[in-house]
């Protein structure tokens, strides 16, 4: 019925447009128009060649085409399966496209009925599609997050890494694989480094709280990463090496078949990273380490292992899903030796994590107009710390036997979320109701009594209404129960005006409200992290965060022949009530708890512009971010400190050679803030401002079988910034903050095989 309804809209369309151009249409298998497709188009008897790309209807025209002669059209969109045909000039056609097993086409799942475009998207919902993702050689999730917009990145040498969003911490910011929460927070964050990409389509970035939908975490944004399924082929096989000059070697591999309407993948692969400080060579493996002070690295030495499995069934409308991914990392932070006459030992802690993820998902049409989509899942984190004594002479090892050195903590979540969604085309109201339960447990000797759990139980509901062809309506509602503490309700508004100014631009605006809530987590209650370099302890007097954010955006997008063009602008503002945050306990500042902050606020501008043309796409941004100045009453200041970033990206598609190129910058502003010296001052201390970027050219050999990038990542070779005030366990007054390892030049070598 989808087919019928799409040739009959084209039909529509057509009869509307100038009978003097040939016109074609593109759509997905799902009716969706396919907008920004390549289409060649090639004169059989003059051998002359155009392209062009389909506007924002999946239509493009013809104007040049002679009626009678024989063209030869051949269409091209990344993620999609190419068509190549011969036609007869003033023929309208309409083509769909079949997806390619990894499919990285603009389509959004996160916080929607069903699969949508982002323009078509309530929220505003940012795409890194698997192509950026390869291109700038990201291996993890840290390594994308560099170069994204609203970002900020920090890293601890044990802890791992964090980032904030729009200017919130990480323990705002929900995560989730396929729709389900990640868990295991080390540094207030889910280590972003512990994610891969290996197996990675796209990532979908939705900036301001999606807390009636996906409940506490939420409220500076939500990141959902999407993984590859294998779908259409019948047996597919991916492999991959990475080399990175500063001494990271990393292997994977995945595979996967399908047998009728059953699909398998496995995946699996190796991370290794010998370590790096300052000084240190550019390709080179030191085979003879020398027992000294040199053995202390800036970046702890890092080995991962990582698999999953992945099985799926497909019913005629439904799809089920069961998913297992194991992760395995170890982390080697060498002491300084003590020399006597005797021997020289040294004090080696190793740092052990492991993430197990189970979950079963099922999701499609329960009938003509309802759509189910359903997860239940079990999450398992363990971290460990071992303290070794070991001997520099021989190199044995014994387990240290003071206090502290020994321990292990572990977290589970078992999580269960459904929607039921009423998804009308022709309907000016759909709806979504849904339930979402969580239970938490952690166990360990540094947390409170041993053992500690929380229950969030939570119903809610969304609706679109459609008053006008070009206006959507979206309130929504949540009503849940916390085990500790009063969850409040939480209400949500979206407004999207989105209109055709002509058959080639469309203007669209957005605003939207919602409400916040993020209660404690265990962690921050009741877990003691006490060692040589941390002295983080919970509160379990910490109240919930409650929060209000606003934002308005305008988005204009224009296509016209080889030329298309998109403009973007949001305002947003955030009040958090509440935060938490740590304070240090002593004069040092070596010690911290958490606390609640009374108030947290911040205010944000940003405006976007990206322009393609041919083969050539760029993007570049203006970001302004302002953060609460919680002394400016005492030093008559404003109550925002603003920092500014820029970014600017830009792609070459070199089509007939199969080669593409890629380069990536990003300005980070200088961050001003105030704090109290030694003697009682109010005093300004900021972070210094820096610029990241790394450059990449892949190349496609064999027909597609093989593709090979060499690139350059950061290109400024940063390794510190100066970090004025005290902004986490790790960043003392006045001192400095690890940023990157330096310049290193990266190749990556990725072979892929697909049966017909």
């Amino acid at each position: 019925m989808k087919f019928i309804y799409a040739i009959l809209l084209s039909a529509f369309l057509f009869t509307c447009s100038d009978v003097s151009a040939q016109t074609i249409a593109v759509f997905e298998e799902d009716s969706v128009a396919v907008v920004g497709a390549h289409v060649f188009c090639r004169d059989i008897l003059t051998k002359a060649e155009k392209i062009y790309f389909t506007d924002l209807n999946g239509k493009v025209a013809f104007p040049e085409m002679v009626a009678g002669n024989n063209y030869e059209i051949t269409i091209y969109q990344l993620g999609f399966r190419k068509i190549t045909e011969t036609v007869k000039g003033n023929v309208n056609k309409t083509y769909f496209l079949t997806k390619e097993q990894t499919s990285i086409n603009e389509v959004v799942v996160t916080a929607q009925f069903a699969p949508n475009s982002p323009e078509k998207a309530v929220h505003n919902i940012r795409i890194i599609d698997q192509k950026k993702i390869a291109a700038m050689g990201a291996v993890n999730l840290r390594d994308v997050m560099m170069n994204e917009a609203n970002v900020t990145v920090t890293e601890d040498a044990v802890l791992g890494s964090g980032f904030s969003l729009q200017g919130i911490q990480g323990q705002n910011v929900k995560i989730l694989i396929n729709g389900v929460p990640v868990i295991g927070r080390t540094a207030d964050n889910v280590d972003p480094s512990q994610i891969n990409m290996n197996n990675v389509e796209r990532i979908e970035i939705v900036q301001g709280p999606l807390a009636v939908s996906y409940g506490t975490d939420a409220l500076a944004g939500t990141i959902n990463i999407i993984t590859k399924k294998n779908t259409n082929r019948s047996f597919t096989f991916n492999t991959e090496g990475y080399y990175e000059s500063i001494g990271k070697y990393n292997l994977n591999a995945n595979a996967g078949f399908a047998l009728k309407n059953h699909r398998f993948q496995v995946n699996g692969g190796r991370n290794y990273f010998d370590g790096w400080s300052a000084g240190d060579k550019q390709f080179y493996f030191d085979f003879n380490p020398v027992a000294d002070a040199s053995r202390v690295q800036t970046w702890k030495p890092k080995e991962q292992y990582f698999g999953g499995f992945n099985y799926g069934y497909d019913f005629k409308k439904l799809k089920f899903d069961y998913n297992l991914d194991y992760f395995y990392e170890s982390i080697h932070n060498k002491g300084l030796p003590d020399s006597s006459p005797t021997t020289i030992v040294a004090l080696d802690d190793y740092y052990n994590t492991y993430r197990v993820n189970n979950s079963i998902s099922l999701s499609g049409m329960l009938s003509k107009n309802f759509r189910i989509n359903g997860v239940v899942a079990f999450n398992y984190f363990k971290r460990n710390k071992n303290t070794y004594v070991k001997d520099l002479t021989d190199l044995q090892e014994s387990l240290s036997i003071s206090d502290g050195s020994q321990d292990t903590s572990v977290f589970t979540s078992l999580m269960s979320r459904a929607t039921i969604s009423n998804v009308n085309k022709s309907s000016k109201l759909n709806y979504e109701f849904g339930y979402d339960l969580r239970h938490d447990y952690s166990r360990g000797a540094r947390i409170e009594d041993l053992k500690q759990s929380m229950d969030d139980i939570a119903v809610f509901a969304n609706a679109e209404w459609t008053p006008l062809a070009d206006l959507t309506i979206r309130p929504g509602l949540r009503a849940g129960y916390n085990s500790k503490f009063d969850a409040p309700l939480i209400p949500s508004l979206n407004l999207k005006y989105g209109v055709h100014t002509s058959a080639n631009d469309m203007v669209t605006f957005r605003a939207s409200y919602s409400k916040g809530f993020r209660a404690p987590s265990l962690k921050e209650l009741y877990f003691d992290f006490v060692d040589i370099n941390h002295n983080i302890v919970g509160n379990k007097d910490l109240k919930a965060e409650n929060s209000d954010y606003f934002d308005f955006s305008a988005n204009y997008i224009h296509t016209s022949g080889d030329l298309s063009l998109k403009t973007e602008v949001l305002a947003y503002y955030n009040n958090i009530d509440n935060q938490i945050s740590l304070a240090a306990t002593d004069s040092s500042g070596t010690a911290f708890i958490y606390f609640n902050l009374d108030n947290f606020k911040t205010l944000g501008f940003q405006i976007q512009q990206s322009i393609g043309f041919r083969h050539i796409k760029a993007t570049a941004g203006l970001y302004y971010l302002g953060r609460y100045n919680s002394f400016s009453k005492e030093n008559n200041t404003g109550a925002f400190l603003y920092s500014p970033d820029f970014r600017f990206n830009v792609y070459y598609d070199w089509h007939e050679q199969g080669m593409t190129f890629a380069a990536f910058y990003k300005y980070n502003g200088r961050i001003p803030s105030y704090r109290v010296d030694d003697k009682g001052n109010i005093v300004q201390a900021d972070n210094s401002a820096y610029s990241w970027a790394d450059a990449s050219v892949s190349k496609s050999l064999f027909q597609k079988k093989i593709d090979l990038t060499l690139g350059v990542k950061n290109i400024f070779d940063v390794t510190t910034i100066t970090s004025g005030a005290v902004s986490g366990a790790h960043s003392l007054a006045g001192g400095s903050s690890s940023i990157g390892s330096g310049r290193s030049y990266f190749a990556r070598l990725a072979f892929h095989f697909a049966s017909k």
